[in-house]
């Protein structure tokens, strides 16, 4: 930026380096420089309809992708964007058809799917949304993300008993978190057993969330002598 200033790719290249570094506002303000020099900066207005919603800057980010969304209207991706931006404002029936758009674009693309799947969830639609993750499922069956949601919202189904749910979680184990035991640690020994248990917690939920409020008394009133709390917060946006 301080060789090329009037130049939206390098703007554009520093908003994204800010969003990897966890500076929100920095990112936001370098895109909107980018698309300030360059209006017609497809990926720019994209990214940046994307972090005004985290920001929680709703109708500026559908104004946003909108913008996108009319430079490419080819663009499954765009619609997806938007759709996600509308459900956000609130606009439930316009997000469908959007994501209805970009399925038209890319049938077999299991992340329009999973954009679905999330749309559904958002809005209480559980059984549709159950549909829509197992179409992204059979289209990629290792996606984590798109399996990771599956199970999830299982949790709401009226249709699913008990050991269905389990049977869905131990594949969901046997899939993603198989690997993840090489990285096991054994028990230090009885020395170190004196010492409190070091437990940590991680989540994006831990703010104004329903989650935080059920684990707060666990937090106030847990033996401090015997385990030591640790949280980490995994989101760009502090309340």
């Amino acid at each position: 930026v301080a060789f090329h200033p009037e130049t939206a790719q390098a703007h554009y290249n520093r908003g994204m380096g800010r969003k990897t570094a966890g500076d929100l506002g920095g990112a936001i303000a370098a895109l909107r420089k980018a698309v300030e020099l360059h209006a017609d900066y497809f990926d720019a207005r994209l990214n940046l309809s994307r972090l005004l919603r985290e920001a929680g800057h709703v109708q500026d980010a559908v104004a946003q992708s909108a913008y996108a969304v009319d430079l490419r209207s080819e663009s499954a991706e765009a619609h997806c964007v938007h759709a996600e931006a509308l459900s956000m404002a609130g606009a439930t029936a316009a997000a469908l058809e959007e994501i209805e758009r970009a399925l038209a674009l890319r049938p077999e693309a299991p992340e329009v799917y999973l954009n679905l799947g999330n749309l559904l969830t958002q809005h209480f639609q559980v059984e549709r949304a159950i549909e829509a993750y197992r179409d992204a499922i059979v289209r990629a069956p290792d996606v984590f993300i798109a399996r990771s949601n599956y199970v999830f919202v299982l949790n709401y189904a009226e249709t699913m008993d008990a050991e269905g749910l389990f049977r869905e979680h131990r594949d969901f184990d046997a899939r993603h978190c198989a690997g993840l035991t090489a990285m096991r640690h054994e028990s230090p020994g009885a020395a170190a057993a004196e010492r409190p248990i070091r437990v940590g917690f991680l989540s994006a939920d831990l703010r104004s969330h329903s989650v935080a409020n059920f684990i707060e008394p666990l937090f106030r009133h847990h033996d401090r002598t015997r385990y030591s709390f640790h949280c980490y917060f995994n989101q760009l946006v502090n309340d």
